[in-house]
């Protein structure tokens, strides 16, 4: 059972889900914020590897974004990996 942050990050998954999938629907280019911000929510709900992939999918489109790169980064270290660093 989540308590109430668990919810709301949930919901956030949610509403960041269906935001990046209707502007596939309406053919709009990928918004790397968005898909950043949903790693975000992932990474404090706790789905590192899913995290670590939508940060992935964002510095793709903006590789120079310092925010992905530094929570990027910070959960990396978080999980040991140090390569790079």
């Amino acid at each position: 059972m989540f308590d109430k942050a668990g919810c709301k990050l949930e919901e956030a998954e949610k509403l960041l889900v269906e935001a990046l999938e209707l502007r596939r629907q309406r053919s709009e280019e990928e918004d790397p914020r968005l898909i950043a911000a949903l790693g975000v929510v992932q990474a404090e709900m706790g789905e590192t590897n899913e995290a670590l992939a939508s940060f992935s999918k964002a510095l793709k489109l903006n590789p120079t974004h310092a925010p992905t790169l530094y929570k990027s980064a910070l959960l990396r270290l978080s999980n040991g990996d140090t390569n790079g660093y």
